[in-house]
């Protein structure tokens, strides 16, 4: 199914599901890309009495107007060893199109990942006997705090707060709904869920869909419910079974159509800068339909690359290549001999990074290889 397609879909669904609110926003014209700035900091929060710092990634217009807040989030990486080494850059593309609607968007790691202070508190328990319902609201505690720390702020109007979030970070937002936070009024969930031990398998599909069901509430924001049918976590079925447990529960819920995506074998990609043409529209929908503030039109979409890659790439390495072209920025794909080898890397703070790190990564252990660039960012390398 075409993106467009999948939009035609969600317009009667948006209907359908009667989301909209009698509140009327302050809509503008997209913000040029190059007026949102990005700043790198360690916000302060306090969480059950205790004070802690959390790496944030903050987006937002080139000016001092006070503007609505959006918080967004990660998942929760399968093995633990890569909860310290996560990076928060593959959310950015989400939220500078948020900031382009006027927002100030800040993308946080909870603590226990990345930069942030604290020990990890979210875990399920064993996988034979998993609590989604405590890891949820434990994760939801992280949203709080930080929607509490970020109002504080001169540039950020208290009154809207979208709360976004991906896998892990999704199903935290749906808890943060149930518990609430101040001047929640929306929740996009992006491929949301637990316990996902590997592909097609979960630690107890009845717990976790009843977990969903102890998040749905009349009284909790609507939400946007982001799932390709091709996830490999959160399978159809699956998340079926989540939302009739959430929307039964009396949550109110957009589920769109999505189907394969074109450059990620795993749908749970779905969030990746090369798929914004699919959910970009499908935010536009739920933020106008809820009242809450966006665009009056949307940008073009971005230019993506697109080459069939370098000569010679194994089955491996032509999987790898379509994974860059939908990866987000600062991104490079190096190679050697014409593809014979190669090296990648996304999601880095400066396109000097992601040259380094894909050199390395091409070169490995034989420093006697002549890796070349190929392509940075969404251009070919000549």
């Amino acid at each position: 199914m075409s993106a467009s397609a999948w939009v035609r879909s969600a317009v009667g669904l948006v209907a359908a599901l009667c989301l909209a609110s009698n509140a009327v926003a302050d809509n503008g014209p997209a913000l040029p890309f190059d007026r949102i700035a990005m700043q790198k900091t360690m916000t302060p929060v306090t969480i059950d009495g205790r004070s802690y710092k959390l790496e944030t990634l903050i987006f937002r217009a080139d000016d001092a107007r006070p503007r609505p807040l959006a918080v967004i989030s990660h998942g929760n990486p399968r093995d633990a060893d890569d909860r310290q080494s996560l990076s928060l850059n593959f959310l950015a593309p989400v939220a500078q199109d948020m900031a382009r609607r006027g927002y100030v968007a800040a993308v946080f790691a909870r603590r226990g990942f990345a930069g942030s202070e604290g020990r990890y508190v979210e875990g399920n328990g064993p996988c034979d006997e998993p609590d989604y319902v405590r890891a949820g609201k434990r994760a939801a505690e992280d949203y709080r705090a930080m929607i509490v720390a970020l109002r504080a702020r001169a540039d950020v109007d208290g009154g809207t707060t979208v709360a976004i979030g991906q896998s892990g970070g999704g199903f935290a937002t749906l808890a943060l709904g149930k518990g609430g936070a101040p001047g929640l009024k929306g929740l996009i969930n992006f491929a949301g869920g637990r316990g996902s031990t590997q592909d097609f398998r979960n630690c107890d599909e009845p717990k976790l869909a009843a977990a969903f069901g102890a998040w749905g509430a009349a009284s909790a924001p609507p939400s946007l419910w982001l799932y390709s049918s091709a996830d490999r976590y959160f399978w159809p079925d699956l998340v079926d079974r989540m939302h009739r447990a959430y929307t039964g529960a009396g949550g109110r819920a957009m589920r769109p159509a999505i189907g394969a995506l074109k450059h990620f074998e795993d749908g749970h990609k779905l969030i990746e800068r090369g798929n914004l043409p699919i959910w970009r529209p499908l935010i536009d929908r739920f933020l106008d339909a809820n009242g809450l503030p966006n665009w009056t039109a949307a940008p073009p979409d971005p230019v993506l690359l697109d080459d069939p890659g370098p000569p010679y790439l194994s089955d491996r390495g032509k999987e790898r290549w379509r994974r860059f072209l939908g990866s987000g920025l600062h991104k490079a794909f190096v190679v050697y001999q014409d593809g014979r080898g190669f090296g990648w890397a996304s999601g880095r703070e400066s396109q000097a990074a992601a040259i380094a790190d894909a050199m390395a990564f091409c070169e490995g252990s034989r420093r006697d290889r002549e890796c070349k660039p190929y392509a940075v960012n969404d251009a070919r390398v000549r």
